[in-house]
């Protein structure tokens, strides 16, 4: 019996195909871990890496997410009456992240026990990047991404990771504290009219 599908969106669609997938595979012999394979790379694909990845008894391995918008370095309010374009970029940055949490995490429980972070901070280029493929090429290796210090964009990150969200309560995990390992790069976004992302992975340790 075919199951009844929410056809609301395209990630309903993809699930849809994963089903029918499975119908192929019971009405062919086909090996159903075959099917199951090829639709669930699709899947992911579709997702950005957004699905915990589990072992062979269940157990949550890690969970990987990818956050828009232009990363933000850790910075203190200083006490005055109006809060500095700084600290506001990086509050917004961190929201950014709880969304993505909740969007793609509806309903999970935080990691417990010491964790392990990998980290991509994906830059916007500046307006000096020449525009033109050779001169661009040379640019880039002669200039590496510098602006933000890549200890305060992961302590803003982190901070994020571990913040309940305001309305849904979701977080990845329960203290930065827990944090032992930690791997973070910066690149350049080079997505055409790309504006900056960040692609987070959180595994236990």
């Amino acid at each position: 019996m075919t199951q009844e599908i929410d056809y609301r969106g395209e990630a309903s669609l993809l699930e849809h195909a994963l089903h029918r997938l499975l119908e192929y595979a019971s009405d062919t012999g086909v090996e159903g871990s075959d099917c199951i394979g090829a639709g669930w790379a699709v899947w992911s694909e579709y997702y950005g890496k957004t699905h915990p990845h589990s072992d062979e008894g269940g157990a949550v391995t890690s969970y990987s997410l990818q956050v828009e918008g232009c990363p933000r370095p850790w910075t203190v309010q200083v006490r005055r009456a109006k809060r500095s374009p700084g600290f506001e970029a990086m509050q917004s940055w961190q929201a950014a992240i709880q969304a993505a949490i909740v969007e793609t995490f509806p309903n999970r429980q935080p990691l417990e026990g010491p964790v392990s972070l990998c980290l991509e901070f994906y830059l916007p280029l500046p307006k000096a990047c020449p525009q033109r493929h050779g001169p661009r090429t040379n640019w880039l290796v002669m200039h590496q991404p510098k602006k933000f210090d890549n200890t305060n964009l992961t302590k803003a990150c982190e901070d994020a990771l571990a913040r309940r969200h305001p309305v849904f309560g979701q977080m990845l995990i329960l203290n930065d504290s827990q944090v032992v390992h930690t791997q973070a790069w910066k690149y350049w976004d080079m997505r055409p009219g790309g504006q900056g992302h960040t692609e987070i992975t959180v595994a236990p340790a």
